[in-house]
């Protein structure tokens, strides 16, 4: 703590977690970027004048002395410019900041395009569309009206107490992020890419700007040097976001933008989107699409389009329930058992080898005799392929870089702190390496006593084995497997139904919550739950969300259907009535 002039102090601040400026106000210093008050020092107004010494006791505070009041030169109030005695206004500084903010803001805005047209393969179109997204809403926000910074002053200045009195500054960057937040760059750059057509999804846009592959958490420090110093508060001050919005924030934060600016959006790009998602699953894109673009234009669900209300179902998982209800009427999938058919017939071919083999041919040659079996296969490998960590998690060098590069950017230890974290990361090395000989010295023992005699009980345990015949085996790998399903569904809320061996109809089998201990649960066949949980972990929601969606969906189907067969039931007796009349006039 050192002290620089009159009045400021170099303090040490909790949120910037830097060591700044703080200024005095009011008994209170107040950081001079982000404007906290700190907690740690307080102006109790006691000179030195008022200590009375005394040889015996220690100095005390005497109420009694009186110091004569020198009257300042200049008034006491509005910001203070760099120079010493040279005051602005308080609408010049609120009008640096907002140019300063605005123009941070639109930087931003061009290097997320930027990245999206670079790195992530999107057309130039969204560069255009972006801009004029951003205009209209610039324009709309009203903060470059005549009166917006006096105004917001005024407003801002009756709600704060006199306590917590802010600077002028602060209280036009409050507002300013109020009416223009920070995550308005990346909702108008998920916008320009829905009006642009292009397969992008919120999802993809918060992975990146999570895995810093997006410019957005920490961003601000690339632009210190691309915009003007006629400002009080710095780009950490500005443009560091506080947390970042999760996928279904986004979609209702962009919905929130074009109903301010009167954009009217088109829906998702379906087909494009289909597209994607029968890729990343290995399905056949040319058996499948066709079906599926039959039931969305069918269909038409007002799920496709974006909603500002934040619990309302995503569009991409309305686009995977459109695709789940296709794959079901496609390939007949209806709880007629078919994986658990499957798992004899791989259990009697043998090994898994032969069986991953087989199914490479089978997606060589999926255009042509492609099943229900193979589907679930498939959906079954891409389950367990399907990537939902971070980059971050992979260890701890991970993710301390990214706690350095992201979390905590532009943050430089000192001396000693980096003496302390040196000392440790040589601790947490030396411990590493221990555990990894331990492990070593482990697996070594292991290999001694296997290769070395075995017990009794062992060898009679293997005999047996062998002399067990192969049907009781088989039956045990299925009993298993079904048991390690049913578990499965039992903890994300599903119950397990067993297959159905005689049905009435071959019809379309629809699910519905059943009421089980005094609770409703949902109830599925598992056929059905390897669907549904393979496009759930792709959407990266939960397997309820997308049962959900699918139910709404067929519950859509089966009223249209219903209309229909209304409709021509109606038309078959008019034109029976129509008949008997004829022919009655005809015997006339």
């Amino acid at each position: 703590m050192s002290m620089s002039m009159s009045g400021v102090r170099r303090l040490f601040c909790d949120y910037c977690r830097d060591s700044t400026e703080f200024e005095l106000s009011d008994g209170f210093y107040h950081c001079g970027q982000c404007g906290s008050q700190s907690q740690d020092l307080i102006c109790t107004a006691a000179d030195d004048d008022d200590l009375v010494e005394d040889q015996n006791r220690a100095s005390l505070y005497s109420h009694i002395i009186q110091r004569r009041r020198v009257s300042p030169a200049e008034p006491d109030d509005g910001p203070r410019d760099f120079g010493p005695g040279v005051r602005l206004d308080p609408v010049t500084v609120g009008d640096g900041i907002r140019m300063r903010y605005v123009r941070g803001l639109q930087l931003i805005l061009q290097k997320q395009c930027q990245v999206l047209v670079d790195r992530f393969g999107v057309s130039l179109i969204v560069c255009g569309v972006a801009s004029r997204i951003w205009l209209r809403y610039v324009a709309v926000s009203g903060v470059f009206k005549d009166n917006w910074i006096s105004s917001q002053i005024a407003a801002q200045g009756r709600e704060t107490n006199e306590k917590s009195k802010k600077s002028h500054a602060q209280l036009i960057r409050r507002a300013l992020r109020k009416t223009i937040p920070l995550y308005s760059t990346i909702s108008i750059s998920f916008l320009s890419c829905l009006i642009a057509r292009e397969p992008i999804l919120p999802t993809d846009i918060t992975h990146w700007a999570l895995n810093s592959q997006f410019p957005y958490l920490s961003v601000f420090l690339q632009l210190e040097n691309n915009l003007s110093a006629s400002c009080p508060l710095s780009s950490r001050a500005l443009f560091r976001p506080v947390v970042l919005l999760s996928s279904w924030q986004l979609e209702s934060a962009s919905s929130e933008i074009a109903e301010r600016i009167a954009l009217q959006l088109p829906p998702v790009n379906f087909h494009g989107l289909s597209r994607r998602f029968l890729r990343e699953v290995g399905l056949p894109e040319g058996e499948i699409l066709p079906e599926a673009s039959r039931v969305f234009e069918w269909l038409l669900p007002a799920e496709m389009w974006v909603s500002g209300n934040r619990y309302a179902i995503p569009t991409r998982v309305s686009v995977m329930a459109v695709l789940v209800i296709s794959l079901r009427i496609l390939y007949g999938v209806n709880g007629q058992g078919v994986w658990e058919m499957s798992l004899e017939k791989d259990l009697k071919r043998g090994n898994n080898e032969n069986g991953n083999h087989e199914m490479e041919v089978d997606n060589n040659n999926m255009e042509s005799g492609f099943c229900a079996t193979d589907l679930l296969r498939i959906l079954e490998a891409s389950f367990e392929k399907i990537e939902v960590k971070r980059d971050y998690t992979n260890g701890l060098d991970s993710y301390i870089k990214y706690c350095k590069d992201v979390v905590f950017p532009g943050i430089a230890a000192t001396n000693d702190e980096q003496a302390f974290i040196d000392r440790f990361w040589k601790f947490y090395s030396n411990n590493e390496d221990n555990n990894d000989n331990n492990k070593g010295e482990t697996t070594n023992s292991d290999h001694t006593n296997i290769n070395g005699k075995r017990p009794s009980d062992e060898i009679d345990s293997e005999n047996k084995q062998l002399k067990s015949p192969k049907n009781s085996s088989c039956d045990s790998s299925k009993i298993k497997a079904i048991e390690k399903m049913r578990l499965e569904m039992e903890e994300n809320g599903f119950t397990y139904l067993t297959p159905i061996t005689k049905r009435k109809n071959k019809g379309y089998v629809t699910y519905k919550r059943v009421q089980l201990n005094r609770e409703l649960a949902y109830v599925a066949h598992a056929d059905y739950y390897i669907i549904l949980r393979a496009f759930a972990r792709l959407a990266r929601v939960d397997v309820r969300v997308m049962h959900s969606s699918v139910l709404e969906l067929e519950r859509k189907l089966a009223w249209i259907e219903e209309r229909i067969s209304n409709c021509f039931s109606n038309v078959s007796k008019d034109h029976r009535l129509v008949e008997n009349r004829e022919m009655e006039v005809d015997s006339d």
